[in-house]
């Protein structure tokens, strides 16, 4: 069973040792981006299946999102993390196999 020793995250990046001795280190706007709720994960559909509209040569000046914040960290069983974010989302549960999968320092 994958479960973590330990975790912290600051301002950009959430830590997570593993208790079989492996660190990963996670951008938040990629946790986000990963979100695993049904809501988030229709979204990406969505999203890579209409290709971008071209109508206003102004497309690329629309504004951003200020980065996402990560609030705080929520136990789920024993099984998952949860996580709450600065822009009000809250639902994901990331099961901490995911987690290994999007883990950054395991890529080839």
């Amino acid at each position: 069973m994958i479960v973590p020793r330990r975790y912290e995250h600051d301002e950009q990046t959430l830590t997570i040792a593993w208790r079989d001795g492996a660190t990963c280190v996670y951008p938040l706007q990629g946790l986000r981006a990963a979100c695993p709720c049904a809501t988030c994960k229709d979204l990406r559909e969505k999203e890579t299946a209409v290709p971008p509209s071209t109508e206003s040569p102004f497309h690329v000046l629309q504004p951003q999102a200020p980065p996402v914040q990560l609030r705080s960290i929520e136990v789920v069983g024993r099984y998952a993390l949860s996580f709450r974010w600065s822009d009000g989302h809250s639902t994901g549960i990331y099961p901490y196999e995911y987690l290994r999968e999007l883990c950054p320092q395991d890529a080839p």
